[in-house]
């Protein structure tokens, strides 16, 4: 049998021509399909195939199959009809598994936390990492790798939407993430100003169906300024008045050098095609 080895230049080119094919495959048959948001190992399982090649073909397909994390909470189900939904948040079934099993892979191979470069979360996010100590680890062990990069925060079926959400996390120094460079936050409500303001290594900002911002700077100059240099307003029933809002606070709590700022809104008609501004 003939034997060979290839450069890891060449291999590295070959599964993220992979990962790219299949990206471009899924946006173009299922964009609005639930399934889209599904973690890159359920998603490209030809990705793990590779993996099992070499160790080569191992090591990239690892930077992509580690490199989100989605810790989102439980449908909060009261038990009866009459029954006021429960206070107290749970973590889903499916995130708890995800965070043990990555805790387990961390702790035979803690170089791995290199990887994971995002996370999807919800404002339920402090109460799911204030009740489960599996999230503060894994926060711990991300965090001595200078990640996650990459905050996608939204409003999932299990945010009661009569408890208030909580954003608090960011300011707690056993829960922040200190290295966050891109922020998406998308259905959400009181968003405010300082939990976009406290993150000094922010570049990219995204503000999608944002019902309302909070002013919680009380007029104070905030010392840590991000750099932001592209800021994305979208489809936000009240978009002006979070543009306006966005852009008053952007003198005083944002550092505006090479700021790129785009608004865009979704036309309601069949083919959903975006429209920029």
């Amino acid at each position: 049998m003939c034997r060979f080895n290839l450069s890891q230049e060449l291999v590295d080119s070959i599964v993220d021509q992979l990962v790219a094919d299949i990206e471009a495959r899924q946006a173009r048959t299922m964009p609005y399909d639930p399934r889209f948001q599904y973690p890159v190992s359920a998603r490209m399982k030809e990705l793990k195939v590779y993996a099992l090649i070499n160790r080569a073909f191992m090591r990239r397909s690892q930077k992509y199959l580690f490199s989100v994390i989605e810790i989102r909470p439980g449908l909060a189900v009261p038990s009866s009809f009459f029954s006021p939904v429960p206070n107290e948040v749970e973590l889903s079934d499916t995130s708890h598994r995800t965070v043990n099993n990555i805790l387990q892979v961390l702790e035979r191979k803690p170089y791995l936390a290199m990887h994971v470069r995002r996370i999807n979360t919800s404002a339920s996010f402090g109460p799911l990492a204030r009740r489960y100590e599996i999230i503060s680890t894994l926060l711990h062990k991300l965090r001595a790798y200078e990640n996650p990069k990459h905050l996608f925060l939204r409003f999932y079926a299990g945010d009661s939407p009569v408890r208030p959400p909580d954003y608090s996390f960011q300011s707690d120094t056993s829960l922040r993430f200190p290295h966050i460079q891109h922020l998406h936050v998308s259905n959400a409500v009181q968003v405010p100003i300082s939990f976009i303001a406290n993150n000094p290594e922010l570049q990219t900002l995204v503000l999608e169906n944002i019902e309302q911002m909070k002013d919680d700077t009380d007029g104070c100059s905030l010392v840590l300024r991000p750099k932001v240099k592209h800021l994305t307003l979208r489809d936000s029933g009240s978009f002006w008045r979070v543009f306006s809002q966005t852009k008053r606070h952007l003198a005083g709590s944002l550092s505006t050098s090479q700021l790129c700022i785009r608004c865009i809104f979704t036309i309601p008609v069949k083919t959903r095609e975006p429209y920029l501004l």
